[in-house]
């Protein structure tokens, strides 16, 4: 894997599976804030390798509902990531938005994976 654009990714949780949801919507198994399966995910470091890591999300736990107040909004950072904030930004907008979509096609352009246009 050369480059990873995460866009609104729920790598510590997300908003749409509060505690308790576990087992009663199958994705909060693994999604949801302290699970067993987040933990193996990153238990080996949250990048790895020479892949060039972007993530790109709203940030202010106001914008994305997936990512709903303070405890979730930082969730789709990744620690040694281009982590790229959006304030107010709606989750699907995150990877429809021109203006972003120009900013995470350059990163994967600029890594090889693209052929500019």
């Amino acid at each position: 894997l050369v480059a990873f654009v995460g866009i609104a990714g729920g790598n510590h949780g997300t908003s749409l599976c509060p505690p308790g949801s576990e087992g009663n919507v199958v994705s909060c198994d693994e999604i949801a804030a302290g699970t067993a399966w987040l933990a193996r995910l990153n238990a080996g470091g949250e990048i790895y390798g020479r892949t060039r890591w972007m993530t790109v999300y709203d940030g202010t736990g106001a914008g994305d509902p997936a990512f709903a107040g303070p405890a979730y909004a930082l969730s789709p950072r990744l620690q040694g990531a281009d982590n790229r904030e959006f304030p107010g930004t709606y989750h699907n907008d995150l990877r429809l938005d021109p203006a972003i979509v120009k900013i995470y096609r350059e990163f994967l352009e600029s890594a090889g994976t693209l052929r500019r246009r």
